[in-house]
């Protein structure tokens, strides 16, 4: 991420304006430090979660993001800390709200407990009907 502020300063410092996301992507696929990394770059459009986290945009503001394996998390350049990786409220839940994962999870629990139920069941059954004798193996 330190590399991407970087060439992202560099850049600004350089060409006196920010780099357009064509120009980052060239970037980064071309320099070893970043190659393959995933990181996002966006200089405009910035959603309401992260403006209402961290405050309005400064002018030559921009957002790096990357992927963390389970969502993708952003770091805006005008947050007070450079290591900090927003996570939107949508992005962390496996179905999109607290209450919506919550339930489907619930759900696959409650047939998985059906499931282990009826096998336990069966066995049961099988089980006396070989000590009665009935059953013939």
């Amino acid at each position: 991420m330190q590399t991407s502020r970087d060439y992202v300063r560099a850049y600004q410092e350089m060409h006196g304006r920010m780099p357009s996301d064509a120009d980052f992507v060239y970037w980064s696929h071309a320099d070893y430090r970043v190659k393959g990394s995933n990181i996002e770059y966006q200089a405009k459009d910035f959603s309401d979660e992260l403006i209402h986290e961290f405050g309005p945009a400064p002018e030559g503001a921009y957002v790096l993001s990357f992927w963390t394996g389970n969502n993708r998390a952003a770091s805006p350049s005008w947050a007070k800390s450079d290591s900090v990786g927003y996570v939107s409220e949508e992005d962390f839940w496996t179905y999109g709200s607290r209450w919506a994962s919550f339930a489907m999870h619930t759900v696959w629990w409650l047939v998985l407990l059906m499931l282990a139920t009826i096998s336990n069941i069966k066995l049961r059954r099988l089980s006396e009907e070989k000590k009665l004798g009935l059953l013939r193996v």
